[in-house]
């Protein structure tokens, strides 16, 4: 089905691997000056520098994702065969996983192939028909060991021997790609290492920050916004009566019921010690006021076990503030503060809307709803 191509090396010197090679470095100089950007946007940039320079590559095509995946696709692509490549879908099957685009995604070498009118696989003979293909070179794209990811980049030509002498040119421009897929994802887990809470793994304050940089002041007439801010009533008594590592358990266990309490779009936040955040986006400030109280009943409700004989029982106090036209989240967040405050002089373990007009949440349900720590004991 994939008739493979087995030809002598061309020079380095020749032609059209310097006129490839010229084009690359071109590309470099300006990745390298900052006019390119994330991961995908810069490999795009070489597909199409690759595609600029040679008159016989109609289509240069990559994607990047699980190695294990099911499918694949053209994710960044360049050259005169895009419309046609963005119709291209290969799944992973019975006949395909033999194929040259599991196969370099499997990380297993590949030889160019020839494609026509007469190829098995239907894409290849409608890319010989309507894209003039001859010939085809699929590489895997490897980050590097450690990582669960890959790619392929497939390559396609016009003429049945292009690839004869480049396929090691070619070879080391999909090392670079994974190169650059590497050390993209490597920056990834460090900016997110820098906005996640080591301790409970929902968003820092710098999250938060970046969040209202984001979001910018609110617009008139636009979708609503709304910020709650919850705190845990009395936590310093927990880390003085049962030691730290019992504050550690309650604080963790108390952001994995914020987490499934919220939306997937929806962020949640530790702002510091026992203070969390939760940013509700296409959410009125009695929607979250629900939400909120969602929060406050589950964790009223939930034990947390710091040791194998005792579980505690914490409460936490919430403020909700709904962002204002030409308000910013953090102003927001200040007033949800300020209901925040009035939740706690109220009695604690309740909810508070920022805006006067709106009454405060239901008072608790009964006198024992108050109790803000109780120790039980297991058998």
């Amino acid at each position: 089905m994939f008739a493979v191509r087995r030809s002598p090396p061309v020079p380095p010197g020749s032609p059209e691997c310097l006129v490839l090679s010229r084009a690359i470095l071109h590309c470099t100089a300006q990745v390298l000056r900052g006019g390119a950007g994330e991961a995908p946007a810069i490999v795009e940039a070489y597909c199409r520098a690759l595609t600029g320079a040679s008159t016989h590559l109609p289509l240069v095509w990559a994607w990047f994702g699980d190695t294990q995946a099911v499918e694949v696709c053209p994710q960044v692509a360049a050259g005169r065969g895009v419309a046609w490549a963005r119709g291209l879908r290969i799944a992973r099957n019975l006949l395909t996983r033999h194929g040259p685009a599991f196969r370099a995604l499997d990380g297993r070498p590949s030889e160019p192939f020839s494609v026509s009118t007469l190829s098995l696989w239907a894409p290849w003979r409608d890319a010989a028909r309507t894209q003039g293909i001859r010939s085809v070179l699929c590489l895997p794209l490897q980050p590097g060991p450690g990582h669960g990811e890959g790619g392929v980049l497939v390559l396609y030509a016009d003429t049945p021997d292009y690839f004869e002498g480049l396929t090691g040119f070619f070879e080391s421009v999909a090392e670079m790609f994974g190169s650059i897929l590497a050390q993209s994802a490597a920056h990834a887990a460090l900016s997110r290492q820098a906005t996640t809470d080591a301790l409970t793994g929902v968003g820092n304050r710098l999250q938060f920050d970046r969040l209202c940089e984001a979001l910018g002041p609110c617009a008139a007439g636009g979708p609503p916004t709304t910020v709650v801010i919850a705190d845990l009533d009395r936590f310093k008594s927990v880390n003085d009566r049962f030691g730290h590592h019992a504050g550690d358990t309650v604080l963790k266990g108390t952001a994995s019921l914020l987490l499934r309490a919220v939306r997937h779009n929806d962020s949640v936040l530790r702002l510091g010690g026992e203070e969390f955040a939760v940013v509700l986006p296409n959410t009125s400030a009695a929607q979250a006021a629900e939400v909120a109280e969602a929060m406050r009943y589950r964790l009223e409700e939930h034990r947390h076990d710091v040791d194998a004989a005792a579980a505690l029982q914490v409460t936490g106090s919430f403020g909700v503030a709904q962002l204002m036209p030409g308000e910013s989240l953090r102003e927001a967040l200040r007033r949800a503060d300020a209901a925040l405050y009035l939740a706690k002089q109220a009695g604690r373990n309740r909810v508070c809307l920022a805006t006067a007009e709106t009454p405060l949440a239901d008072e608790p349900h009964s006198p024992t709803t108050n109790t803000v720590l109780a120790l039980f004991r297991t058998n």
